[in-house]
């Protein structure tokens, strides 16, 4: 009696689908489980409702969740006509990634042109698929972290004080957004915010008070920006939006704001500090390092035309 061949296990079942009321539960257990593992920057998590400026999707595997995709496409997303992924990660390699890109990309369409998303450049896999689906590296960034906040007392510039921001304080969130942006516009990549973003993040209770504050110069006008909140890590203090106006650059001031944060993590009672920093930003890397924080990782930025993705992950989208 001949033998029989040992038969081939059925493929698994995959597929991609919305994120519902149903199945939001599901959705936010895999992006705590697994995005941290790509980026936590912007990840889904408690309060989380998927919406028109947060369409997001599930990648069931024979039925059980095995990837994640959540868009960030707020009004300056839109205005920039650039969508962020919150969360994409997938158990699997480039058939899970190009279903879930591909849903991505058809809810973007109507509002960006582009996507783009961080990733560890360690993550060699993902970064592979990406590649094939039209993403391309458009810059570097470091995470950096120093393991205490015990930086020296900031001491500000004669006539120079940081003012914290408070909710419901109109004038300071306007001279924060106006300065944050036209600091931010010398930077890569960054995307503009307007006063509903700052008047979210002063009810964010991952803001310490005092963790948004405007820079006033001698003669009372706003000119630089400092942000600091709860990491994912609870312990650690995260920092970002250090920006001093041009014309007030070489004053010590960059190292008062960051002195500054570090002051505020201690009254606060965190442990650590990080940050993120542009990797040809030579200035503000020697003033960190100068302050002791040490690269931990580092990042790429990638991204990639939305009709450019739709024509590589969904059969049959660039025809017709």
């Amino acid at each position: 009696m001949s033998e029989q061949p040992d038969a081939v296990p059925p493929a698994p079942e995959t597929r991609v689908v919305p994120v519902t009321d149903a199945n939001l539960e599901d959705f936010l257990s895999y992006c705590s489980l697994r995005g941290p593992e790509h980026d936590d920057s912007y990840l889904p998590g408690a309060g989380f409702r998927p919406d028109a400026d947060h369409p997001s999707f599930l990648l069931l595997r024979d039925g059980r969740p095995a990837g994640a995709a959540s868009l960030l496409l707020e009004a300056e997303h839109r205005a920039a006509r650039r969508a962020r992924f919150a969360v994409l990660h997938a158990e699997g390699g480039r058939r899970e990634y190009f279903d879930l890109l591909g849903a991505a990309a058809a809810a973007a369409v109507p509002f960006a042109g582009e996507l783009f998303l961080f990733l560890p450049e360690a993550r060699v896999e993902p970064l592979s698929c990406l590649r094939e689906a039209g993403f391309a590296v458009e810059r570097r960034a470091f995470e950096m972290a120093r393991d205490d906040p015990d930086l020296e007392a900031p001491s500000a510039p004669p006539g120079y004080r940081l003012e914290p921001l408070r909710p419901g304080d109109g004038r300071g969130i306007r001279a924060y957004v106006e300065v944050r942006n036209r600091n931010f516009r010398e930077v890569l990549g960054s995307l503009p915010i307007g006063d509903g973003t700052v008047r979210a993040d002063l009810e964010d209770p991952g803001v310490p008070p005092g963790g948004l504050a405007v820079l006033r110069a001698p003669d009372g006008s706003a000119c630089g920006t400092m942000r600091a909140e709860r990491d994912v890590d609870p312990e650690c203090l995260s920092i970002g939006a250090l920006s001093v106006d041009r014309k007030h650059r070489g004053r010590g001031l960059g190292r008062f704001l960051l002195r500054s944060a570090a002051a505020l993590g201690r009254r606060e009672g965190f442990r650590t500090l990080s940050l993120s920093v542009n990797a040809l930003n030579e200035n503000a890397l020697g003033l960190y390092e100068s302050e002791g924080f040490s690269v931990r990782g580092t990042w790429v930025c990638l991204s990639a035309s939305v009709p450019v993705v739709l024509a590589r992950t969904v059969p049959g989208a660039g025809e017709g």
